[in-house]
This record gives structure tokens, sequence and C-alpha cells, in this order.
């Protein structure tokens, strides 16, 4: 008897923690009670509604955006292709510009056009020093000989005395 009552027990138990067959179906009645009562209809409609809708882009939309497709993306393609190549030309110009061959080269080259210039710059400059200091004596010996020919002679303060 114990052994009964002890297995009646936990089959109750074991009933109650693990069939779930009265919940399921008190949900399963709530949802039927809110589809068909509360809702009336309105979702019959709206599936209606969304079935003519997914007709016409099957039967308009899809057929022009095809047509669409099929008219453009071959030209589409040739400039997607033309401005691929454009820009593989500019990447490999500028590889070359920025190789170190290159730069060492020009860097040479405005180091030699550097100095030339510098060269260049201080045979002026000591054109320009010898051509001041011979007007400098020429103006110098001219003085002198209008002091010698006025018989001038020079004052300490820098005015002439007669």
């Amino acid at each position: 008897m114990a052994a009964e009552a002890i297995s009646k027990d936990v089959g109750e138990i074991y009933s109650r923690l693990f069939d779930h067959k009265p919940v399921i179906q008190g949900e399963i009645n709530y949802f039927i009670k809110e589809f068909e009562e509360k809702r009336q209809d309105r979702e019959v409609e709206r599936l209606h509604k969304m079935a003519y809708h997914m007709e016409e882009l099957n039967n308009k939309v899809m057929p022009e955006c095809h047509n669409n497709m099929e008219k453009y993306l071959g030209d589409i393609e040739a400039k997607i292709k033309a401005a691929t190549y454009m820009c593989n030309k500019v990447t490999e110009k500028e590889a070359a510009l920025n190789s170190d061959e290159l730069l060492k080269s020009s860097r040479a080259a405005r180091v030699k056009e550097w100095s030339e210039f510098i060269e260049e710059m201080c045979e002026k400059s000591k054109a320009v020093d010898d051509n001041h200091e011979e007007q400098a004596q020429k103006l110098l010996n001219h003085y002198k000989e209008l002091e010698e020919n006025l018989h001038i002679v020079p004052s300490p303060y820098g005015t002439p005395s007669k």
C-alpha cells in the first residue's frame, strides 16, 4: 500500500512538472479567441492586401526592373571598367613617381641646380662689389682732382675752407 501511494504521488508530481498539455491547451484557446473574436478578420484582410501587393510587384515592378537592368547594366559595366582602368593608371603613375630611384635623381638634380645658383649669385655679388669699389675709387679720384684744381684744403670738420 505504501508503494502504491508513493507511486501515485510520484505520478501526480510528474504530471504537474512535466505534463504541460492543460497549460498549452489554455494558451491555444486564448489565441484562437483573440484571433477569431477580437480581431474579426482584420488579419485576413491584411493578408489579402499583402497578397495583392505581392502579385502587383511580381507582375508589374519586377519585369520593369528586369528590363531596366538589361538595358543599362551593359553601359554601367563598361563605365566601371573604364573607371577601373583609369584608377589603375593613376596608381601606376603614383607608384612611378614615388619610386626611390626617381626621388634620388630629382634630389641630385635639385642639389646641383642649387649649387649652380649659389655660385652664380656669388659671382654676381662679387661683380657688384667690384663695380662699387671701382665707382667709389673714381669718385674719390674725381674729388681729389677737384680739390687740387681749386686749391681747396680739406677741413677737419668736413666742410671745405678757402
